[in-house]
């Protein structure tokens, strides 16, 4: 043993010296380091020292060890007495000095040494990596009076995996006390043990003999139990569960000990005396007796588990097995360790920790079960070759570790019955009879060059369907969220599932998984993986299978599970039925990139041919009503568009077609009269997710401030208090806009679009009232004698409290006409006369610059436009198809073709320029750049690199235009303002760009649908409405808080020149509920450098205002204590003197029910919780408690 190891092997001896051997005095320690020779380490000094100094060189000699541990016991035993000896024994492999007959000579030799000790000596071994003799150790371990532990670790396992066996031999030693005994124990009736194995009525259990010390006046029996260090008694403790038939009666048990005494073995038989219960009530320990109970039962599953899979015994007891591990999980899950009164922050986190050793168990086991059930898979000839192309990853959260393999272990079964069900298929040979040969020449795998019917009918394949390639990404998260998946690019290639398996395969053990699939990977810059080519050299990562026929659906089917598994999650296992979404998401991409110039036959018929197969699944799977559901939750309600409800919008559009043509009337109306409704509503969800990615971290008020300049212009914004136009109205806001967002589509090729608007600033240009104040000794009598009476103090004959609640309601009362007439002009100012039709110049620039950054893929929705509204007005039906080979007709073919024409000719008129003249958009692909260079046309020869489909794409992307919003509007929503709808639009995304906020609104009906367009009222006109109202709520409410404010100053005023404590209280109850900003002004009043004269009362005053209270009664924030900041404290100790706040704050902080943490005492950011509270250094000092340092503060921030 040498380097690392050994180094491993250092630093855990330090551990046993160090750590175990010095605390204890009652143990004498000695290391004996041994290769070819043996010695005993010296440690009188520094034991590190002695320690690191050791070199692992040489041979291995088990004599020589033996021989040198003798020596030392010899000399232990001299002159001490001894109850036990514990030898250690640690070796990295064999003997490498001595031949079998030596060594068995020397360990029989070191066995009677033992023996003739005189008293228990245990020999424990460790074996330090793979090349130890197992069968050595075993019998060495034996050679003691008391069989030892056995233990094993690799050196890769690393230092703390050897130091906790160390630590557990070492607490094995600790607690023996006596020594081991077995316990047979034997039930009566029908009561039985609990046991990995079952239910038994005998069992044989181990306990330890321990010694306790008898309590003051026990001692019956103590005199058989007597010795000679006083007065003791031996017991033997152990641990069983015991499954009663009968709860209410305790139940009958005989116990026999068994031990070996001098080579004999002895069975001495109990009287059990007494038996007791306790009973759990206290919910901490319900909890603990909860956590305990689940322990026993996941080393139980464990154990069986394993036998189960060793045994590879019946199959139905290993899935009543997974379904106890299933119910174990969810026990687990639903333990609460917080709110239970008892459990401290100490157990909270012990048993976290239990908690968390426990779920590890129940991952291996779901990994075990995952592992078992995948092992008979493999030999299911559907699975046999994908099983080999698994991507055995590590997910980095353990939770969908676990989801992953309780798919694995759930699909097995399905997918068995799928093989069975595959190998019993018989392929109609009439309907391969009539197959056309156009259907043939398309349906033709380009690597196999087999074409469908080929395929169909070949003997020795029978799980071979085609379909087409794919260039996909994916992250973990699909696996949550299968419509996550990137798609890259769309093959044009038929490919056939095994060809794309051999490709997948001979890439993965040419390059790697990595470089074929890609993995999981959250880099949308990162490598494309790639397995093959196609026939334009598009990269081909993935696969989806196609229809064709009905027999080939029949195999397809039953093939689905696995290929959208391997799809999603690269392990054909990986199944979940939210996969099924894919199918219609990637029809939906295929439909966005549907295009003018470059779509042609194949495209097509390899779109209507997906289409076939996705509206077959929808049919067959049982999908028909949920994609109904979703498409109706759409247009029906703002609830049902948010992105936790539909993760992508183009599973919408495939969902869309896939319906049948009565439920496509139905939500559409008979000729598709509703669908601009539903495009309104889809560009709205579209950009307001756009916007959610580009304004998260934006605040309100930067939001707030483009919503102003968007409703009102620029210089005539809420914020800026115009109340005349000075910006001339436009006579056609829509054509303005429109070249203002051609305007801006042209510069931003060259530098960013920067949106310039003002921060919205509810007070901005808001003038805090002008406040006269004066004391009167008649109020401040007045106040006396109203707080007395409020409080219910003693009054004196001569107080009058009804003169003195008169005076007290006209003090009030003047404040707000006094302050309120200063701000009446304010409020006139701004008098609503909002028209949200009047459209300036600047409105239509904020719009045209944020429709630019917002832009979701528009080059995408005028094919989707275009597609979709031509399927729902036309009459398709599916039979077609079907009675055409499984190729879309013509007639398919050329109304497509038609509709995306005059779809892109219609907004090409809109745009005011031709195709060619409109300026260049963006692909449909996210993230591709719309920059040439010439590095893009540089020649590669490589074909799997997939750099050529890249160039390609970036050339087909320049035939399509950038089309902006108000003209995707205009198209949708004939009939209505454009830049009326753009504007309002772009201001309601901006409000609501998240998710929950959308939600929220929409459930007040703050956020209108804007695809209601046969509403009464226009939604556009009242959303502005509405937002305008918002801005100038805001407003409004600043202009109270400071009339509210002003009004407190002058109270303030009289508070802090009130010559009597009640006439201060009594000010401060008509004028402050709570410690808001109008108190901080006073506290300001009370602290300000530049007041000449003393304040009267002030240290009274100033303590009434931290404690809330006077005389024990509450007269400021329910009596609640004031903890303030550090600049408060040290002006408020300025006014009032050192030594008289220094006794309000002992005071305040004194009183432990005045700030109480959340009851879970789980730290706050400070680190404080109620069971660690803040106190300062200086209060400390005063209380006698230690000070606080800036490394304990760290600690217990670090805590958290």
């Amino acid at each position: 043993m040498s380097g690392n190891p050994w180094r491993q092997v250092q630093q855990a001896l330090l551990y046993m010296i160090g750590d175990v051997a010095s605390v204890n005095p009652s143990v004498a320690l000695d290391v004996v380091i041994y290769n070819d020779e043996a010695s005993l380490l010296q440690y009188a000094g520094s034991y590190q020292e002695a320690v690191n100094r050791v070199k692992a060189d040489g041979m291995t000699s088990f004599a020589a060890a033996f021989s040198c541990i003798k020596e030392c016991l010899k000399t232990e035993i001299q002159g001490t007495p001894v109850s036990k000896t514990v030898v250690v024994f640690m070796t990295d492999g064999a003997d490498t000095c001595n031949r079998g007959d030596d060594i068995n000579r020397s360990v029989k030799s070191w066995k009677e040494a033992l023996a003739r000790l005189g008293h228990e000596a245990i020999v424990h071994v460790v074996g330090f990596s793979a090349q130890h003799d197992y069968n050595f150790l075993g019998r060495l371990r034996n050679t003691g009076t008391t069989a030892g532990l056995f233990r094993y670790t690799e050196p890769s396992d690393g230092t703390e995996a050897l130091k906790a066996k160390l630590q557990e031999l070492f607490d094995f030693v600790a607690l023996s006390a006596g020594r081991e005994v077995e316990m047979l124990m034997k039930l009566e009736g029908e009561d039985r043990f609990y046991t990995p194995d079952g239910s038994k009525q005998t069992v044989t259990i181990k306990g330890e003999v321990v010694v306790e010390e008898q309590e003051e006046g026990n001692t019956e029996g103590a005199a058989a139990a007597s010795s000679a260090e006083g007065q003791k008694r031996l017991l033997v403790q152990a641990d069983t569960w015991v499954i009663m038939a009968d709860p209410v009666t305790l139940p009958q048990v005989s116990i026999t000990l068994r031990m070996q005494v001098a080579g004999q073995d002895l069975e001495l038989p109990c009287l059990v005396k007494e038996m007791s219960r306790e009973l759990v009530k206290e919910p901490a320990d319900k909890v603990l007796w909860a956590v305990r109970v689940l322990e026993r039962n996941a080393d139980s599953l464990s154990v069986r588990l394993s036998k189960a899979i060793t045994s590879d015994g019946d199959g139905g007891v290993f899935d009543q097995l997974e379904k106890r591990l299933t119910r174990l999980q969810e026990r687990v899950t639903n333990v609460q360790v917080y709110g239970h009164k008892g459990i401290n922050k100490e157990l909270r986190r012990a048993l976290l920790e239990h908690l968390k050793e426990l779920q590890g168990k129940i991952d291996r086991m779901h990994s075990l079960v995952a592992d078992f059930r995948r092992a008979q898979g493999s030999s299911v000839s559907l699975l046999a070759k994908a099983n080999d192309l698994r991507f055995s990853t590590q997910f980095t959260k353990s939770r969908r570790q676990r989801i992953m393999d309780k798919r694995v272990s759930k699909n097995v079964s399905a997918v068995q019955e799928a093989a069975a069900q595959l190998s019993m298929l018989r392929v109609d040979q009439s309907e391969t009879a009539n197959l056309s040969q156009n259907a043939l020449d398309f349906f033709h795998c380009v690597l196999s060059q087999y074409n469908v019917k080929e395929l169909l009918e070949d003997p020795d394949d029978n799980s071979d369907v085609l379909g087409f390639g794919l260039a996909i990404r994916r992250s973990e998260h699909a696996l949550d969220e299968p419509t996550l998946l990137y798609i890259h690019g769309v093959s044009g290639s038929l490919v056939s599932r095994t060809s794309i398996l051999e490709a997948l395969e001979h890439k993965i053990q040419l390059s790697g998984h990595l470089s074929a699939h890609g993995g999981f990977t959250f880099d949308p810059d990162a490598e494309l993986g790639v397995a093959t080519v196609g026939q334009a050299r598009e990269p081909i990562n993935s696969w989806l299978p196609l229809y064709v026929t009905k027999s080939h659906w029949d195999r397809v089917k039953l093939l689905m599970a696995p290929s959208l598994g391997y799809l999603c999650t690269l392990d054909p296992l990986g199944f979940d039925p939210k996969q099924q979404d894919v199918l219609l998401m990637v029809l939906g991409n295929m439909i966005s990139r549907l295009d003018q110039d470059t779509t042609g036959q194949h495209q097509l018929r390899l779109l209507f041919a997906f289409h076939r197969t996705c509206a077959a699944m929808v049919a067959d799977f049982n999908m028909a009503e949920a994609v109904e559901e979703r498409v109706q939750n759409f247009c029906s309600s703002i609830q049902g568009r948010t992105k936790d409800v539909l993760v992508n919008l183009y599973t919408l559009i495939g969902s869309v077609v896939c319906l049948p043509r009565e439920t496509l009337k139905d939500i559409f109306g008979e000729n598709g009269e509703k669908l601009g409704s539903f495009w309104v509503s889809f560009v709205a969800e579209a950009y307001r997710r756009a916007a959610g990615q580009m304004f998260k971290d934006k605040s309100d008020n930067v939001v707030d401030g483009l919503v102003d300049l968007l409703l009102h212009g620029e210089g005539q914004g809420v914020i800026q208090g115009g109340a005349s136009q000075t910006e001339a109205p436009l006579s056609d806001p829509t054509d303005a806009l429109l070249a203002r967002c051609r305007q801006v589509a042209s510069c931003s090729s060259t530098q960013p679009i920067k949106v310039d608007a003002p921060v919205f600033d509810p007070a901005a240009g808001v003038t805090a009232p002008e406040v006269k104040v004066k004391t009167s000794r008649k109020v401040d009598r007045a106040m006396e004698i109203w707080a007395k009476d409020k409080l219910g103090c003693p009054l004196s004959k001569k107080d009058d409290v009804t003169a003195a609640k008169k005076v007290v309601t006209r003090w009030l009362d003047f404040g707000p006409q006094s302050v309120g007439a200063q701000m009446e002009g304010e409020k006139e100012a701004k008098k609503d006369d909002y028209n949200p039709e009047l459209v300036t110049q600047s409105m239509l620039n904020t719009v045209a610059q944020l429709q630019g950054r917002l832009t979701p893929q528009l080059a995408a929705l005028p094919s989707c436009i275009a597609f979709v509204n031509h399927w729902v007005s036309s009459q398709y039906c599916f039979s077609e198809v079907d009675r055409n080979s499984g190729l879309a007709p013509e007639t398919w073919i050329s109304g497509v073709k038609e509709a995306i024409k005059m779809m892109y000719s219609t907004l090409a008129e809109d745009e005011g320029a031709g195709p060619e003249e409109m300026s260049l958009g963006t692909n449909v692909d996210e993230g591709e750049e719309d920059v040439e260079s010439d590095d893009d046309y540089e020649d590669d020869d490589d074909d799997t690199d997939g750099k050529a489909q890249k160039r390609k794409t970036r050339m087909s992307s320049k035939k399509r235009a950038r089309f902006h919003l108000p003209s995707l509007l205009g198209l949708v929503a004939p009939g209505n303002d454009p830049a009326l709808l753009s504007r309002a639009l772009v201001c309601q995304v901006l409000c609501y760009c998240s998710n929950s906020k959308a939600r929220q609104a929409a459930k007040t009906g703050l956020m209108l649908d804007l695809g209601q367009l046969d509403a009464a009222a226009s939604p556009a006109v009242l959303t502005l409405q509405q937002l305008h109202c918002s801005l100038l709520q805001r407003r409004e409410h600043v202009l109270q808080a400071m009339i509210e404010r002003s009004i407190k100053q002058r109270a303030n005023y009289c508070m802090v020149e009130a010559s009597t404590v009640w006439a201060f209280i009594g000010y401060l109850m008509n004028t402050h509920k709570e410690r808001d900003d109008g108190f901080i002004d006073l506290i300001k009043m009370l602290t300000s450098p530049d007041r000449q004269q003393p304040i009267p009362l002030v240290a009274e005053k100033v303590r009434i205002l931290v404690t809330g209270q006077y005389e024990g009664k509450a007269v400021l924030s329910y009596g609640n204590v004031w903890l303030p900041e550090r600049k408060y404290s040290q002006a408020l100790a300025k006014v009032v003197g050192e030594e008289a706040w220094g006794e309000i704050e002992v005071e305040v902080r004194s009183n432990v029910s005045v700030h109480v943490y959340r009851e879970s005492d789980i730290p706050n950011r400070h680190g404080h919780c109620n069971s660690n509270p803040y106190i300062p250094n200086e209060l400390r000092k005063r209380l006698g408690m230690p000070l606080r340092t800036l490394q304990n503060t760290r600690k217990g921030k670090k805590r958290r």
